[in-house]
């Protein structure tokens, strides 16, 4: 025979069942809060880790823009140094040119002072006489000098006593003037760093 369960027995069984739900949710719950913990974790791994490449990344980037900025320095710096021999280069050979431009003059102004010499002898230049081409050569002359003074050329004595005193002066004076300044340049053109090309 059946008997009819009591309704105390049917609290009991839903109590139970309730019971038995209440745990499953619980460990369902504890799953599901394991997961987050577990899920949360792995977040915070893989940032770290994206964090990591992140300033490897950074740090790779700074070390090649400073290795790329110290190859710009060392090649403006070698451009640089070649420009500032390429420009002592030029002067040395704009000084060359000037002294060069000096010696024709001197050698213009000893034809002129032989000349001179034939037609007014050993007489000093007077207004009565016709006027005289070595006055003029002698500026040019004083205008070579500065300009070779001006490009870092020695100081040519002899040359530029004859270019400030010379247009006053005797022609046999001028001529023996001329030739002591082409002795003496001839002597530092020869000796003179100055006048030296690289390699030579």
């Amino acid at each position: 025979m059946l008997v009819a369960p009591s309704c105390e027995a049917i609290d009991v069984i839903i109590a139970d069942a309730a019971s038995a739900v209440g745990g499953i949710a619980a460990v369902v719950a504890a799953a599901a809060a394991l997961w987050t913990v577990y899920y949360a974790r792995e977040t915070v791994r893989e940032a770290h880790s994206a964090r990591r490449e992140a300033r490897d990344d950074h740090r790779e980037l700074v070390s090649l823009q400073r290795a790329g900025a110290d190859a710009a320095q060392a090649a403006f710096r070698e451009e640089m140094s070649d420009r500032r021999q390429a420009l002592d280069s030029q002067i040395r050979f704009e000084r060359i040119t000037h002294a060069t431009h000096v010696g024709e003059l001197l050698v213009g102004i000893v034809n002129l002072a032989r000349e001179e010499s034939q037609v007014y002898g050993a007489m000093p230049p007077r207004p009565t006489i016709p006027p005289r081409i070595i006055p003029a050569v002698l500026t040019r002359l004083g205008a070579s000098l500065t300009a070779l003074k001006a490009l870092g050329g020695p100081d040519l004595s002899e040359a530029n006593t004859l270019a400030e005193t010379g247009a006053g002066e005797p022609a046999p004076r001028v001529l023996s003037g001329a030739v002591n300044a082409l002795h003496e340049l001839d002597s530092l053109m020869r000796n003179d760093d100055r006048f030296k090309l690289d390699g030579d």
